[in-house]
């Protein structure tokens, strides 16, 4: 399920909404065709669901949310939402669409085993609250709160402030004793989302506990990035952590769920390019991507590859050549008839806090041609794009970079996919960087250290595998 998208050409995976209940892992996500143009823009998006036990043996089922009939609400698109599960019986809240007018409106299906879901009247299950946009009221996630066991649904939209409310997102808030009816109260959280080409709206909210601490991930509207804010009390304040994004851009509206009693699993999805240009825009939907949350001791989060559905290590790409040392001597080592495809790990020993390393993949026979991996021990930065561009010649989402990354200048290991055109890096077991980038698929890795640097790099047990030959594949 890694990197899975539906066998069909034209179907494609969207906003992902994992559960688990009962020892089950349940992966529901926007089933979508065309990259959100079905329907006339509507999307015209269907849950459909996949469910694992150990996150390597799945089960697909048929569709858990179908497209209402011609002229009901949810004709238009069955949009993201979030199931609650409570005596019993699984509640699926999401956003409706309706193709004859605008807007979008919340409405439920149940289910008594998380696979067949029936729609619930009334739909829609209640008004927009005064004071919300009635353009954009999407992506209900619901919890239950530590002290008085209300229930709690928080819906992305933006607040009217006299014609002005699309340019001020918040997290509505709804209180309920019996899932069915709500009642509105002020909004959640607001004034903390940030603002990117005048957006402020969150996507797609996932609030949850994790020990003592309360979380809430959400996309980004302008750019789908997920970022999360962090709170002592499960009702606030709200803060923004430093080093508050995970991955890049282009892995969009991660959501969690928890796996087994001490384990959070991620997924989201990287959306498709329009062709096969680095540059191209990044369209709607693609692939699903997993990642597993780590938890640290200041209560600060990172990502990782779930170990389940991580190929093995593969052997040395030859006799001879499973480390490499660079220095002021020698600034770059190529290995030549490297897949295209292929898993890639190795071990980085930084010889004093000199300038930047890193990898240079799918290089070409000019040595400079490929995509970079660079590590930052100065600044604290990794980055990821296509080399000998810097980010602000970047554009859509052709460039990934990670701040406040630690421990670069000591030891650290690296873990990377190459299948088709993404490009999927794992940093020290610890933080995550995911890009579509297919354009060069040359054979070359070449390890680098930048040529003024009096420092040295020191790269070790060096495997070079098959990206297709491990656990969950």
């Amino acid at each position: 399920m890694q990197y899975f998208k539906p066998p069909e050409a034209d179907q494609f995976v969207g906003d992902c909404m994992p559960f688990w209940h009962d020892g089950v892992f349940h992966l529901y996500y926007l089933l979508d065709r065309g990259h959100h143009q079905a329907l006339g823009g509507k999307g015209g998006h269907q849950w459909a669901h996949a469910a694992t036990r150990d996150l390597v043996h799945w089960d697909h089922h048929d569709l858990a949310i179908p497209l209402g009939a011609a002229g009901e609400i949810d004709d238009g698109s069955i949009c993201t939402g979030s199931v609650f599960f409570h005596e019993g019986t699984y509640y699926a809240f999401y956003a409706a669409r309706c193709v004859a007018r605008d807007g979008e409106r919340i409405c439920l299906a149940t289910s008594e085993d998380g696979v067949r879901f029936r729609k619930q009247s009334p739909r829609p299950l209640f008004g927009v609250p005064a004071g919300c946009s009635t353009r954009s009221f999407r992506d209900p996630t619901v919890f239950r709160d530590d002290a008085e066991g209300l229930f709690h649904m928080l819906v992305t939209t933006c607040q009217d402030a006299g014609g002005l409310g699309d340019r001020a997102g918040c997290l509505a808030h709804l209180v309920s004793r019996d899932l069915l009816h709500w009642e509105p109260r002020p909004p959640f959280v607001s004034g903390l989302f940030g603002r990117l080409d005048g957006w402020e709206a969150p996507e797609c909210p996932n609030y949850f506990r994790w020990g003592d601490t309360y979380y809430i991930l959400y996309g980004h509207c302008g750019d789908g990035r997920t970022h999360y804010l962090v709170s002592d009390a499960w009702d606030g304040p709200w803060r923004r952590p430093t080093g508050d994004a995970f991955d890049s851009p282009m892995l969009k509206v991660m959501k969690t769920a928890a796996f087994g009693a001490d384990r959070r699993i991620g997924a989201a999805f990287v959306g498709c390019r329009a062709t096969a240009d680095d540059d191209s825009p990044v369209l709607y939907a693609g692939q699903a991507v997993f990642r597993e949350l780590l938890q640290h001791a200041d209560g600060s989060l990172g990502t990782k590859w779930p170990p389940e559905m991580t190929p093995p290590a593969g052997r040395p790409p030859r006799p001879g050549i499973g480390e490499v040392t660079l220095d002021s001597r020698r600034s770059a080592v190529v290995l030549p008839d490297v897949p295209d495809d292929a898993a890639i790990t190795f071990r980085v020993a930084p010889g004093g806090a000199g300038g930047d390393f890193g990898v240079r993949l799918r290089g070409l026979s000019d040595e400079q041609a490929g995509y970079e991996l660079r590590f930052g021990p100065g600044a604290g930065c990794v980055s990821l794009g296509r080399a000998g561009r810097t980010p602000q010649s970047q554009t859509n989402w052709s460039f990934g970079r990670l701040e406040n990354v630690t421990g670069l200048a000591d030891g650290f290991g690296v873990e990377i996919i190459l299948t088709g055109d993404l490009i999927d890096v794992c940093i020290d077991r610890r933080q995550t960087l995911c890009l579509r980038l297919g354009e060069i698929r040359g054979r070359r890795m070449t390890f680098f250290q930048d040529p003024a640097s009096v420092s040295s790099a020191r790269f070790t047990d060096i495997h070079i595998g098959s990206p297709r030959g491990g656990a969950g594949r």
